[in-house]
């Protein structure tokens, strides 16, 4: 300290003490100038006092004018006892290097006699420390309660998802009745195209049925499906290509790919869905002219959101898609709302409100995670998170699909086992219109009966998957070690518990999904048989 750095009128005593006082001290006098700062105020801002006593003007220092203290210093000269808001302060105002600090200052007047001198004392602490903490604490409370908000919307939307999975088992059953019925009434029919017009348009409706049942089983994650891998570099630069002959002139496509390939573990047709879904949605919240950009990187981690999510896949890293476009915008009361089946701000008509409900859980099925973020009057953005493939897989599906197949060229016995009575009664149907021939079994444990008996005669076995008493799986692996050349095929609606255990069917089974078509059944009949006639 500076022989100039002393306090007028102050005795020696009391001088020492405040010197060696642990705390930055500083003595303004009634004009405002800085007389005496401590050792301890000079060690904080790595600054001599020397050079600001009777040049710092507390009540001219623009700093303190902006952030509102001057007042305060007014007021504490008037004697009123004050403690400063908690500010930032930067050492270069004073002549010291370093960072900026966070200061709580408190100021009073002190008089000293005799002759009454006033001086403003402000003791200041340095709590930068303590700011920086309580910022960490309030990230890491942001975090978790962010991390706790996904979590209960991914509770409610898995209880929505079981809830929708559950009604669509038996919908589509009654759709698997509904279409083979009216297949076979307009084949049935032929001569009379007015009846049998009447028939066909009981099928599309049943397929389209049938296609609003599968956004909801791709939304509760209970629909099946084939995946190979993908490079997803190629796969989304073809898809681009496709999405720009389909959208309007005046809307502009970007796109920003990584140039080394990734490949994940993915259905073509199910992408294709995701990301037609965001398309049409970003192509109506834009009006007029506007721009869609899809950008793609990589990531080796998943958001803090999403890393307490049980769904995650072993991976070494993710393929990041963002789809984002300059249209409206969302609401923000409504984006908690945008993956809930039948949720839409469309006006009525124009949308079932099933389309990213159904890429919610299509991505989910995938072993991803997708988010949302938008702002009205600017626009919105998905990213998608898709895991990197590590291991390579096969699988054997039967793709829904409409093909045309021939008659049956010999009578073949199908051992049909199936739990629901209108159902199995209306596939014997079909498969007797084909010239199969047809026993029938009510689940897997009758089914076993059968064979005991039959099974010299039996060339295939076609099952339900769920069945009470047994089902479809254990049924296979019965017939396995029994009766070896006997091949199984099977088919499911879908499976509310059992996802895993369809994968694993999956990899090596022919599995046809209900409701499905005559043209379907018959061609995955032939091409079963085909190899044992």
């Amino acid at each position: 300290m500076s022989s100039n750095n002393t306090l007028p009128n102050l005795p020696d005593s009391l001088l020492l003490i405040v010197e060696e006082f642990p705390y930055p001290i500083q003595v303004f006098s009634y004009a405002g100038l800085l007389v005496y700062a401590n050792t301890a105020w000079e060690e904080m801002w790595h600054a001599t006092a020397d050079n600001l006593i009777g040049q710092y003007n507390a009540f001219e220092a623009e700093p303190l004018e902006q952030m509102g203290l001057r007042d305060l210093m007014l007021k504490a000269r008037d004697g009123v006892k004050i403690q400063f808001p908690d500010f930032e302060f930067d050492p270069a105002l004073i002549g010291g290097p370093g960072r900026k600090r966070w200061i709580r200052s408190y100021a009073f007047r002190l008089v000293l006699e005799p002759d009454d001198t006033i001086f403003i004392i402000v003791l200041n602490f340095d709590i930068t420390e303590q700011i920086e903490v309580e910022n960490r604490l309030n990230q890491y409370i942001e975090k978790l309660t962010e991390t706790q908000n996904q979590l209960i919307l991914q509770e409610r939307l898995g209880a929505i998802g079981q809830l929708a999975a559950g009604i669509s088992h038996d919908f589509n059953n009654i759709l698997a009745i509904i279409m083979l019925e009216a297949q076979m009434m307009s084949r049935l029919l032929k001569g009379n195209e007015g009846l049998r017009a009447r028939a066909e348009a009981i099928v599309a409706q049943s397929e389209r049925g049938a296609l609003l049942i599968r956004q909801i089983l791709d939304f509760s994650r209970s629909s099946i499906s084939k995946k190979e891998p993908i490079n997803i570099n190629q796969w989304l630069e073809e898809f681009i290509a496709l999405s720009k002959r389909t959208l309007p002139a005046t809307i502009e496509v970007e796109s920003r790919l990584l140039k080394n390939s990734h490949f994940i573990e993915a259905n073509q047709t199910q992408l294709q869905q995701i990301f037609m879904n965001l398309i049409i949605n970003a192509r109506d919240a834009i009006d007029g002219n506007g721009k869609i950009s899809i950008n793609m990187t990589f990531g080796h981690r998943l958001p803090a959101k999403f890393a307490s999510l049980t769904h995650q896949k072993v991976t070494d890293g993710y393929v990041v898609i963002k789809v984002e476009d300059n249209g409206v915008g969302i609401a923000e009361e409504h984006l908690e709302n945008i993956f809930d089946p039948f949720f839409t701000t469309k006006a009525y008509g124009e949308g079932f409100g099933l389309g990213l409900s159904q890429a919610y859980g299509i991505v989910k099925q995938h072993f991803g995670f997708i988010d949302c973020a938008s702002e009205v009057g600017k626009g919105t953005c998905f990213t998608l998170y898709f895991p990197t493939l590590n291991e390579p897989f096969e699988q054997n599906f039967v793709n829904q699909g409409s093909t045309h197949a021939g008659q049956a060229l010999k009578r073949e016995v199908i051992l049909l086992v199936e739990d629901h009575p209108l159902t199995r009664q209306s596939i014997q149907d079909v498969l007797e219109m084909f010239d199969y021939r047809v026993v029938t079994a009510v689940n897997g444990k009758d089914a076993l009966d059968k064979l005991k008996t039959q099974a010299s005669r039996i060339d295939l076995v076609l099952t339900d998957i769920v069945m009470p008493k047994m089902g479809g799986q254990r049924l296979r692996n019965e017939i396995q070690a029994q009766y070896p050349h006997l091949k199984v095929i099977f088919m499911t609606g879908f499976v509310t518990n059992q996802s895993e255990i369809i994968g694993e069917l999956m990899q090596d089974a022919v599995v046809i999904e209900k409701p499905f078509s005559i043209e379907l059944l018959t061609k995955t009949l032939q091409a079963e048989l085909g190899e044992i006639r």
